[in-house]
């Protein structure tokens, strides 16, 4: 029932996000760059976002939003690593914080 805050740019990294996370059931909300502040803000005050999942160029944009600094994980879709190991959720936990 958790949801995230998609703005990345396609790429083969967003999409194995975007599966991962309707896989899991969660709720994905997406944002486009010619959004008002205002409605970024209204969008994320309805829905209270755990995780951003956004580049460098995306928080440059957000910067916009007063909600943004609201999210406490951010992460970019290509900083994600998949492993096979028994350790995957403590690494991405590590890397969000």
């Amino acid at each position: 029932g958790d949801t995230i805050l998609l703005f990345e740019r396609p790429s083969p990294y967003l999409y194995a996000t975007v599966i991962a996370a309707l896989g899991l059931g969660v709720k994905i909300l997406l944002i486009e760059p010619w959004m008002s502040g205002e409605k970024i803000n209204l969008i994320l005050k309805q829905h209270l976002p755990k995780i951003l999942f956004t580049g460098n160029l995306g928080k440059l944009l957000l910067m916009k939003s007063s909600k943004i600094k609201d999210i406490s994980h951010k992460i970019s879709c290509s900083n994600i690593l998949l492993f096979s190991s028994k350790n995957t959720t403590h690494l991405l936990i590590e890397k969000m914080e």
